[in-house]
């Protein structure tokens, strides 16, 4: 069994989703779950609908300025489908790649020097990891 013991600081969650109608508005629900608990934590939480390739890459952006310029040390919780040879699938169908999204987190990681911590919640989420040979 894997064990890693770690200390790090968190100050704001960022709940990042795009769902497709077939989903029935579950990430409406498990935002405002995940909202109250940060409430409750005491920690700042914002919630971002992303509609295509290009706004999901923004809102990265966004959240890579707050961290250099606003002290934020984020959770960024990704809340979408996935495929495992195409990435991670958008509200307007189109797909980012695993490579794409981990040269974004990586750009955000190296301002938190290496204290960026992600969940991602649906199919094929740590594909974003694996090198490619």
């Amino acid at each position: 069994m894997l064990e890693i013991y770690t200390d790090f600081c968190v100050n704001t969650l960022f709940f990042l989703y795009s769902d497709v109608e077939a989903d029935g508005g579950q990430s409406n629900r498990l935002s405002e779950d995940i909202q109250l608990k940060a409430s409750v934590a005491g920690f700042d939480f914002c919630s971002y609908e992303v509609n295509d390739k290009n706004d999901l890459t923004h809102k990265l952006a966004i959240i890579h300025k707050l961290c250099e310029k606003y002290d934020v040390k984020p959770i960024i919780h990704f809340n979408f489908h996935g495929d495992q040879n195409k990435g991670i699938c958008l509200k307007s169908e189109e797909f980012m790649s695993w490579e794409e999204l981990s040269i974004n987190l990586k750009i955000i990681n190296r301002t938190l020097e290496n204290n960026l911590a992600v969940f991602l919640l649906h199919v094929m989420p740590l594909r974003f990891l694996v090198k490619k040979p």
